[in-house]
């Protein structure tokens, strides 16, 4: 494995354009193939052979329902000693869901009652169904939309807590990449500055874990053609993949680097890295997928999904580390070893001057071992301190729930 991964490094480094066009290529066909298949994620989740799922099916079969147009919920939450089913609270939900019913757009609004079971049992909460023209699975009018949202927000100013659910409400474009993993990179970045002390450097494993988390990504979304796949499975393939990919580059490129300095020639440094440090890249790869496709086994569908396209995204990772990366290290020679930045090139001058010393890493190592006992138990204690919110936890399914479970949740808040 580490010849075969020696050569491949070397190649990719020597023949540098090729392989990047060729991931060039495979990047604009999963564009192309993503924007021509892509279809809505699944609003629905099963889970086969559970006592749950064979209730639903016989509620289903016995009480059939419209399954053609797009349904929601408004969910009333009285204040403290009223209900939603008499007094002014009552009279406010009536109103509210009579405004409801003139919205373009609406076909029905049914108001809470008590013998349909949409009220809870302290009678504080209720919820009003909503049925839409639109067809199911398509996007609510931003008209009739805002309709609703204006309606609801009049009961809240009376007084009431006024939440909007169902389909209709959960339509939200997915975000593959939205704030939080953009913060996570510039993290990523900043400490990958710290540890190469060098800008260029820290740019190549974050730039090579964006491609094969692009390429994944828009693989998996171009399957939602054929396979029934929710937003959860694509979020998972991105934190994944961004976790992977930078983690296995930035095991090549600091062995590279690291070579690069002691005066070895990039080319045959490549190579090396590649065999090495990559071959226990291949190594936890393979871990990762095993472990994800094994989520196939527990036989829910959902669960299968997510697994193989997040072990799909860290296959092509993986690959990345050991082709494209190397190829990217061709583009940058010996550069891979300084800095344009003043004050990182200062910082790696003097790292030079102090070759004689134990790194950091080595003298942490070295201290860790010596004292095992003492850190071993104050990560301990510190694991409890961290595990002590756990008392607290609460499980449960998101989304909307029956008015009684609802009720009693709020209760034991």
């Amino acid at each position: 494995m580490s010849t075969l991964l020696y050569r491949l490094g070397r190649f990719a480094y020597w023949r540098k354009w090729s392989v990047i066009g060729a991931w060039s290529v495979l990047l604009l066909v999963a564009v192309v193939a993503a924007l021509g298949l892509m279809r809505p994620f699944a609003s629905a989740t099963t889970i086969p052979g559970t006592e749950a799922q064979r209730t639903l099916d016989v509620v289903r079969a016995k009480f059939p329902t419209d399954d053609t147009h797009t349904t929601g919920k408004i969910v009333f939450r009285a204040p403290d000693g009223e209900t939603v089913s008499a007094g002014a609270s009552a009279k406010t939900v009536r109103r509210t869901v009579d405004e409801v019913a003139g919205v373009p757009g609406v076909i029905a609004a049914t108001a809470p009652e008590v013998k349909a079971a949409t009220v809870s049992a302290d009678g504080r909460t209720g919820i009003a169904q909503l049925t839409f023209s639109a067809k199911k699975g398509d996007t609510l009018p931003e008209a009739t939309r805002t309709g609703v949202e204006e309606a609801a927000a009049g009961a809240r100013r009376a007084g009431l807590t006024v939440e909007l659910g169902g389909d209709a409400f959960s339509q939200a474009k997915v975000e593959v990449m939205g704030p939080g993993e953009a913060v996570g990179v510039l993290i990523a970045l900043g400490v990958l500055v710290l540890v190469f002390r060098s800008l260029r450097a820290a740019v190549v494993p974050v730039a090579t874990a964006l491609v094969g988390v692009a390429v994944g990504v828009l693989g998996l979304l171009s399957l939602t053609s054929v396979v029934t796949m929710d937003s959860t499975s694509v979020i998972l393939a991105v934190m994944l993949g961004l976790a992977v990919g930078i983690d296995y580059a930035l095991f090549i490129v600091s062995r590279h680097q690291t070579q690069v300095r002691d005066g070895m020639d990039p080319e045959e440094s490549a190579g090396l890295a590649t065999g090495t440090a990559g071959g226990a890249v291949v190594f936890a790869g393979a871990t990762v997928v095993i472990a994800l496709a094994a989520l196939s086994l527990v036989n829910i569908p959902f669960l299968t999904v997510m697994g193989l396209g997040a072990a799909a995204t860290v296959v092509v990772s993986v690959l990345i580390a050991v082709t494209l990366l190397p190829a990217v290290l061709g583009l940058m020679g010996r550069r891979i070893a300084t800095s344009s930045v003043p004050v990182l090139r200062r910082s790696t001058e003097r790292a030079a001057r102090r070759t004689g010393h134990p790194a950091t890493g080595v003298r942490w190592a070295a201290l860790v071992a010596r004292r095992r006992w003492t850190v071993l138990v104050v990560s301990l204690l510190g694991l409890g301190v961290l595990a002590v919110p756990a008392a607290d936890l609460r499980l449960g399914l998101g989304g909307t729930q029956d008015p009684d479970t609802s009720a009693a949740w709020h209760s034991s808040c």
